[in-house]
């Protein structure tokens, strides 16, 4: 864990860069989310798609929460049209 901490810390924030994650954040623990999200910090865009639940995560607070650790972000969560139960989160730089 700290060896990705270490390389986390190494983006660079002026760059265009994108975190992307197709349900395995929404997966991981929320105490170990809560202990990565701060190094996402440099990710000026950010891709994640989970599902409401998940064993005993309630993802879709969790994310509506989420957002406001970026506030430098604009966010959109969408629904699958095709999925009941999943959504998109989709954050990017404001004024993009």
């Amino acid at each position: 864990k700290d060896e990705l901490f270490e390389v986390l810390g190494k983006i660079n924030p002026t760059a265009k860069n994108c975190f992307w994650a197709t349900w395995s954040f929404s997966e991981t623990p929320i105490s170990l989310r809560e202990e990565f999200a701060p190094h996402l910090a440099p990710f000026n865009y950010q891709f994640i798609a989970y599902q409401d639940k998940f064993m005993e995560a309630t993802n879709k607070p969790y994310f509506s929460n989420y957002v406001d650790k970026f506030k430098q972000l604009e966010s959109s969560i969408v629904p699958f049209d095709f999925m009941v139960g999943q959504s998109f989160l989709i954050m990017h730089p404001k004024n993009v």
